[in-house]
This record gives C-alpha cells, sequence and structure tokens, in this order.
C-alpha cells in the first residue's frame, strides 16, 4: 500500500517548509517514529519522523524545495517485511534519481521521473504498537518527557490510527505555554463589541500604530560607559539592542497590560515576561525569545543574546526559544533606516521597531540645534492592547531612554 508523507503543519502560522535534508534515501527501510527529513520553518529547524513502517519508495520534493503545508514530499511502500527480490529494479532506479530533482509546473514541490508501480503488503502492527496501550512515537515521547507532557492524554494523535506523533506534543506545549503563563481576562461590555469589530483573521485585522522621536544622548553614553564592563563580565559586545530588552521589560513591568497575547478568543496576560528580537542571519530573518529579562543584568542579557543569535544563525533554536513573548524588538537602525511600521503576527501582539541613531534637528532648551534622536514605532493588536495603555508603555520607554537610571528606582 502506497502512503504519502506530506509536509506537516508544526507552527501556528506556519504555511509552508523548506526541505533541508533527506536523511533516508529510496530504498531505505524506515520504522514509524525515525527521522526521515529536516525540514525548516520560518522560527527553526526540526527533524521530521516516519508515521508508517515501510520503504522509502519515492522522493517528490528535493532537498532546498519549499513546499506548503499538506503538499507531498515523498512516498513511502508500507510492508511488514523486507522488499521483495521484484520491487530491488524500482527502488534502485529511484535511488539512482533521487538527485535529479528539479521544480516543475505549478506543482507545490518537485518532481521526479515515473517509476514503475510497486505492490504493496498490507501493514501489520509492530510487537511495540501491539504491546503499547497507547501508540505513541519513540520521538514522540522523548520530547513529551523533555516538556513534562502526558503523550498518552495526547491520544488519538494525528498520526496513522490516532498515533501520537511529534507534532502533537509541539502543540501541546504551545497551548500549555500559553494558558498555563497566563490568564484570562473577562471582557466588558464595550470591550466585548470591540473585540466584535475586529476582523479574526491577521491578514485582515486593523493594527494602530504609535510614533515618537527621542533623544538619545543618554543612551549614547550608557552604551559607552557600560561596553567595556559588560565585555569583560560576558565575554560578548553590548548592543544597543540588549539596553533596548531592558528597558522594555522594565517597561513591562509597570505595564503589565502590554504583556498579553490573543489565544482561544480571549486575551490572555503571561505571568513571565518575556521579549522577542528579530535578527537578521545568512538564512534572512529569524526571531528568537529571552525569558525573564527583567531579572537579569545587561551582561546576562547581551550573553544571552549572543547565544540565541547564534543559534537561530546556524538554524539551531529549540521551540522554546521562539514561543510565548508578547512583545517583540525589530532594529533596522544598522541599515540606517529612520523609522518603519512592522507587522503583529499572532499570537504576539505588539511589536517595537527601532531605527536608525542619527543627528537630527531639534528644539532643545529654546533652542534649534543638532541632537542624537532615534524614532520608534509601536504597533500592535487592538484586540489585546487598547491604544491609551499603548501609548502610556511608550511614553514610559522613552522616559527610560532619556533617563536609564530610572530603572534604578
Amino acid at each position: 500500500m502506497a502512503v504519502d508523507v506530506i509536509m506537516p503543519k508544526l507552527g501556528l502560522t506556519m504555511e509552508e517548509g523548506t526541505l533541508v535534508r533527506w536523511l533516508k534515501s529510496p530504498g531505505d527501510s524506515i520504522r514509524a517514529g525515525e527521522a526521515l527529513f529536516e525540514v525548516e520553518t520560518d522560527k527553526v529547524t526540526l527533524e521530521v519522523e516516519a508515521t508508517t513502517t515501510g520503504i522509502l519508495y519515492e522522493i517528490v520534493a528535493g532537498e532546498g524545495a519549499t513546499v506548503p503545508v499538506g503538499a507531498v514530499v515523498a512516498r513511502l511502500r508500507s510492508t511488514d517485511g523486507e522488499a521483495k527480490a521484484d520491487d530491488l529494479p524500482a527502488l534502485a532506479e529511484n535511488r539512482s534519481q533521487a538527485h535529479r530533482i528539479t521544480l516543475e509546473g505549478d506543482h507545490p514541490g518537485c518532481h521526479v521521473p515515473q517509476a514503475q508501480s510497486v505492490a504493496a503488503a498490507p501493514l501489520s502492527p509492530s510487537k511495540a504498537e501491539q504491546d503499547d496501550k497507547v501508540p505513541v512515537s519513540w520521538r514522540a515521547r522523548r520530547v513529551a518527557k523533555r516538556h513534562d507532557i502526558d503523550a498518552d492524554s495526547l491520544f488519538p494523535g494525528r498520526g496513522p490510527g490516532g498515533r501520537v506523533v511529534e507534532k502533537d506534543i509541539l502543540e501541546a506545549v504551545t497551548s500549555r505555554s500559553v494558558t498555563e503563563n497566563g490568564r484570562g481576562l473577562k471582557l466588558t461590555a464595550v470591550g466585548r463589541l470591540g473585540k466584535k469589530q475586529k476582523p479574526e483573521s491577521y491578514t485582515s485585522m486593523q493594527f494602530s500604530s504609535l510614533s515618537v522621536e527621542i533623544i538619545a544622548d543618554a543612551l549614547l553614553d550608557l552604551k559607552r560607559r557600560l561596553g567595556g564592563y559588560v565585555r569583560d563580565r560576558s565575554g560578548v559586545r553590548l548592543a544597543f539592542d540588549d539596553i533596548l530588552i531592558k528597558i522594555a521589560a522594565s517597561a513591562l513591568q509597570a505595564y503589565p497590560g502590554m504583556n498579553a497575547v490573543w489565544f482561544d478568543e480571549q486575551v490572555h496576560l503571561n505571568s513571565e515576561i518575556k521579549i522577542g528580537l528579530t535578527i537578521a542571519t545568512d538564512k534572512g530573518m529569524a526571531t528568537m525569545v529571552l525569558r525573564a529579562p527583567a531579572q537579569m543584568t545587561l551582561s546576562q542579557i547581551a550573553a544571552e543574546r549572543a547565544r540565541l543569535a547564534t543559534e537561530a544563525s546556524q538554524g539551531l533554536l529549540a521551540v522554546e526559544d521562539t514561543l510565548d513573548a508578547a512583545l517583540h524588538i525589530a532594529n533596522l537602525g544598522m541599515f540606517g533606516v529612520d523609522r518603519y511600521q512592522p507587522t503583529v503576527i499572532p499570537p504576539q501582539s505588539c511589536i517595537l521597531a527601532v531605527g536608525a541613531i542619527k543627528e537630527r534637528p531639534v528644539g532643545f532648551d529654546g533652542e534649534l540645534m543638532l541632537k542624537p534622536t532615534v524614532h520608534l514605532t509601536l504597533t500592535y493588536d487592538q484586540r489585546v492592547i487598547d491604544s491609551f495603555t499603548a501609548a502610556a508603555f511608550l511614553r514610559h520607554v522613552t522616559m527610560l531612554i532619556e533617563q536609564p537610571c530610572t530603572m534604578l528606582l
């Protein structure tokens, strides 16, 4: 029996994935739960496991192909034994052509020259599967153990026969992170009306933005004074992003209503402050999340930011290092961008865009002079955050940038 292997949905916002590497070749025997290929999403690179025991018969999408969720990437021949002798020529042909896959037409994946059909033997459950009360793949059990998830409770899963697979565990981790690390808010009548007036899909949501221009003398002075100290303590260079993360964490403590996400048709307040940071890597944009920055020193923030950035550039970020941040920071100042309005991607509720620090004419003490200034733009989801709270939060951030010593009060 031929079984299609499809591109799985590995995140709430994932629409497509890029096949990084095949871990098996045509003709290889596969056991359910074995890692089959690596896929890169917009956030992380993960191994995808086979959900069926059999033989890899045909690779449809080659390495480097970008494939929509649900598209076929390979085909297995399910079997209860080894390949029959009659099957070997077809499998050998597929193996020899596995490296000659090219994109063709409008097919979402790739095309392989047609191989002869193979008769399939019925799939018989393995002894381990017969002995298990609840069928759970070995990889799902490993991830579940790491995150203290009861894999058996997720039955039936998305695998054949209700088998619990890794993506079931990852969804449970995401759901638990939002529901256990936050609390739902009851809306007032006016609040409910406002929420109903907002479109449900982020493709049609109406977000709001607030912008300010801030004199950055104190920010530059703080970086210059503490740069050497942070380098000695952490071994990494102090970046403006590190200071902004510390400032944003302090502001979230002052305005906890900003530390919320939209989940399961309601607002959830996060009990822990987590801040996302969008960076540029050789593979494109990546987003990582720093946990509990309000309790960290600048040296600790710099070291953690450097660690996550290294893992992001190598495509090795763990799933938990990309989740749960309500507020994200996106700094394009190093590219000379003055100001811009970024997109809020659910479930995050707001993003703070940072422009370049440049000398600009400002009125100061009754005179017009050149001062280093920076533009900040806060874009936020009005289902979660009202404009008064957003404005107060941005004012607090402004105060901390202009007078960073107030974070010590």
